[in-house]
């Protein structure tokens, strides 16, 4: 049986199908180049001076967007296909492996928002675009004037810009592969499998306002670093970044974060990096409609004020059962602080009008218990690994790169 599909020829958000395609069209790159090369050549050679004028632009520009693209590529795949089988080490000659993604330039901002780094490497595949598209103006301009030169040259360079094109395309899909992952999407896969979700949807197609994005339990720092509970930030735990994206990626799950109410600042407790371990079916939930509210003890309506009990957050995850962990930035507001959950009585603390606190935070158990729901800004959800989703994203592709 035929395994092409006239309708969906190229499925590029499946990852071993947009890899393959982008290495055709990156090598059809290279085929193009060495045309272009040899024919911008053989004009030269002709020593016709009144194209030199041209002629050299030419060569120039296409050598300055080619060469380093062609390099990076080159790099890239000797890095995972050779380099890669015999050392298994994650972290070994980031350089080059930086270079080989083409995200070499890192900038400040690079810290909290890491989408930023692949927005690099496409940066960069398009300004060797605007370089060659120059380069086929110049070529056509010369072959207006003097009917036969560069005329080959401007047809090549013509084909190679269609091809470029299509490279941009790839490289976007690319980017938002990672950055809109969504693990109940059907439509990724080749194989056509369709599960449901919780909701009894096959997808989460809306998500809830608080809810920033999915990520693959691949890319966290735990699965990517090298050593017992180590953190890629420089600042380790004297990191005061308030990124969710940047606590996930560069920094250890399970490296404890001791916290001291009195010596905090305002800052600190409205931007409280914590983490809320779960089932894979209550995160989607979560990720769907928000954090749910809790009963009254009554039981008969639902109480649309407080946060539900049994929801506490803690700073760091050394639970190895947990199928889902949730990210999240919480506004601490009034916070209190008790020995033990011995003592703990959420209704007295919360059930009053407004409360008497907002945050209470177990010393023993290093547990944090929120009254409102509307007090956790931001979330971002990662399904762990062994645990079946719709979506299994090749975060391979993308581990060099953050």
């Amino acid at each position: 049986m035929c395994c092409c599909n006239c309708r969906r020829p190229i499925n590029c958000y499946n990852d071993k199908t947009r890899y393959k395609t982008l290495f055709v069209l990156h090598t059809m790159d290279v085929i193009f180049f060495i045309i272009r090369l040899s024919l911008v050549s053989s004009d030269i050679s002709k020593g016709v001076s009144n194209t030199m004028n041209f002629l050299i632009p030419i060569l120039i520009f296409d050598l300055i967007g080619s060469v380093p693209l062609i390099v990076c590529d080159i790099l890239y795949v000797i890095m995972r296909h050779c380099i890669k089988p015999l050392i298994h080490a994650n972290n070994s000659y980031p350089w080059l492996w930086r270079l080989g993604t083409m995200t070499c330039i890192r900038l400040h901002c690079h810290k909290d928002r890491p989408q930023g780094i692949l927005l690099m490497r496409i940066i960069f595949i398009v300004c060797s675009f605007l370089l060659r598209f120059i380069c086929f103006i110049i070529a056509a301009s010369c072959s207006a004037r003097f009917s036969s030169e560069c005329t080959a040259y401007a047809v090549i360079a013509g084909f190679g810009l269609v091809s470029s094109i299509f490279v941009i395309i790839v490289e976007l899909v690319h980017f938002f592969r990672l950055w809109t992952y969504n693990p109940t999407e059907t439509r990724n896969s080749n194989e056509g499998s369709y599960a449901h979700t919780v909701s009894g949807e096959t997808r989460i197609s809306k998500t809830h306002r608080c809810h920033l994005r999915f990520i693959h339990y691949s890319l966290l720092n735990d699965q990517t670093s090298e050593g017992f509970r180590y953190s890629r930030c420089q600042e380790k735990i004297d990191c005061k970044s308030q990124s969710l994206h940047h606590h996930l990626l560069y920094h250890s799950l399970e490296t404890e974060h001791e916290f001291n109410f009195d010596k905090s600042t305002e800052n600190e407790k409205k931007s409280f990096i914590a983490f809320y371990e779960t089932s894979k079916n209550e995160a989607l939930l979560i990720a769907q409609n928000g954090f749910p509210y809790g009963d009254k003890i009554e039981n008969t309506a639902k109480d649309y004020l407080h946060l539900k009990k049994g929801i506490f957050f803690t700073r760091s995850c050394s639970s190895s059962t947990a199928e889902a962990i949730i990210c999240v930035r919480l506004n601490l507001g009034r916070a209190k602080t008790i020995l033990s959950e011995e003592y703990l009585d959420l209704d007295q603390c919360f059930g009053m009008t407004d409360g008497t606190c907002d945050t209470i935070y177990v010393q023993s158990t290093r547990r944090f218990y929120l009254r409102m729901p509307s007090q956790i800004e931001k979330w971002i959800v990662t399904i762990n690994a062994n645990v079946y989703v719709n979506d299994k994203l090749d975060g391979k592709i993308y581990q060099p790169c953050l």
